[in-house]
């Protein structure tokens, strides 16, 4: 009995990172394949090992005549709809259809994979299919056991793939030979295709150390894919027990399931960095020195982090030419009244220079009656906050120049922030 379609070997713990799908190759099998003795590694071993993902199996019939003749409905290009068919029916809620994906493929099942993957980007690059393109995008890794990628000078992809076909139905058949052939050029577009779209892709590539006994079946250099984001190893033992493991002590075990458990754990979502404890800020006194200086403090961090912009440099004429400069020079006052019949005139008291310093900046410098202009423009709303061109608010000069003043302004934005 062929056993089709998507099977749950662990429904993992949450969270769930990870989908992990293993397909096996021709004349393969949905659980036989991963087995040895009663051990069934996807679901006995890499579960344990693993326990943040969901594990599937995907089976399919891989008991073909024409293993790639595109007209055949049972072509092995064919099964590569219904994979993606298949997992999408078991990615139905929103955090499933958008949960990373990892698939593991022996032999021929990795180019079931790889079709279905270029597939699926065609419908995302297209819109065909939604629901289908997201496999794509979602899948965050594949790792190939004794894939034939390509072929080599001496022997043609088709070739590598005719041993598997030998192997696999225990006898030459000429006809699966023939159309092997003759499909040569499809196998290699689709390597091509699967290039393209998996640049950016980590992918694994294990390849059989052992000879069968007709040979090694898929060499080191078809087993391999170039990329800078391709890893590559080995497994001792031949094509097919190179995917049956029987104890997590075994060295081939330990290679393949550090290479899943690696690509699933870089889907784990950042842990956010703990948020700092909100102090209440209104229960600080700027009185006190400590208080005072614990204050200046978060004040500093409530600032913008970005640079100051400095597209108000051309107000610096007319800052030159206004009454704000004989203002700041000007011996006597009374301030209070002069600024209040400047700004009924519709003028801004937050206006910088050419060095981007604002009046309240300039008052807190000034040699004459600097508290009661520095009061004046806080009365008018002057912003404590604005930083000039190097950075320093008007709390930064107070800080220096002024001690009565820095308390005045940081308990001016202290009551500021009260009041968001």
């Amino acid at each position: 009995m062929v056993i089709q379609g998507p099977k749950i070997l662990s429904k993992g713990e949450s969270p769930i990172w990870a989908d992990i799908v293993f397909v096996h190759g021709l004349r393969g099998d949905a659980f036989d394949t991963w087995t040895t003795g009663s051990v069934c590694w996807p679901k006995d071993l890499l579960a344990e090992d693993l326990k943040n993902a969901r594990i599937i199996t995907w089976g399919y019939d891989s008991r073909v005549a024409n293993l790639t003749e595109f007209s055949s409905q049972n072509s092995i290009f064919r099964h590569a709809t219904n994979l993606l068919q298949d997992i999408a029916r078991k990615r139905i809620s929103d955090e499933e259809e958008n949960r990373p994906i990892v698939f593991v493929g022996h032999s021929l099942g990795g180019i079931v994979i790889k079709e279905a993957l270029v597939r699926s980007s065609e419908m995302q690059k297209n819109g065909q299919n939604p629901t289908l393109g997201a496999i794509y995008t979602c899948t965050s890794g594949v790792v190939f056991l004794g894939t034939p990628h390509r072929g080599s000078d001496k022997i043609g992809l088709a070739q590598v793939v005719s041993s598997i076909a030998k192997l696999a139905l225990r006898q030459p058949n000429d006809k699966v030979l023939r159309n092997l052939a003759e499909d040569s050029d499809i196998l290699e577009r689709q390597r091509e295709s699967f290039t393209t779209i998996s640049s950016k892709m980590p992918l694994v590539c294990l390849h059989e150390e052992l000879p069968t006994g007709i040979g090694i079946i898929v060499p080191q250099h078809s087993a391999c894919i170039d990329g800078f984001l391709v890893q590559t190893g080995s497994i001792p033992a031949n094509h097919s027990d190179m995917c049956k493991f029987e104890t997590e002590d075994d060295i081939g075990y330990q290679r393949t399931s550090g290479f899943i458990i690696s690509l699933v754990k870089a889907t784990k979502p950042k842990a956010e960095p703990k948020a700092e404890p909100k102090p209440d800020i209104q229960l600080l006194n700027p009185s006190i020195s400590a208080d005072r200086e614990t204050l200046y403090q978060y004040f500093l961090r409530s600032l913008p982090r970005e640079p100051v912009s400095r597209d108000d440099s051309h107000a610096m004429l007319g800052y030159l030419f206004s009454e704000l400069m004989e203002w700041k020079n000007h011996a006597q006052g009374p301030w209070n009244y002069w600024l209040h019949d400047y700004l009924k005139r519709g003028q801004s008291v937050n206006i910088r220079d050419f060095r981007g310093k604002t009046p309240l900046h300039h008052a807190l410098v000034t040699k004459y009656e600097r508290e009661d202009k520095v009061r004046a423009l806080v009365d008018a709303s002057a912003d404590v906050t604005m930083r000039d061109f190097d950075e320093q608010t008007p709390v930064d000069l107070a800080k220096k120049v002024d001690e009565g003043l820095f308390v005045f302004l940081l308990r001016t934005w202290q009551r500021s922030v009260a009041a968001i």
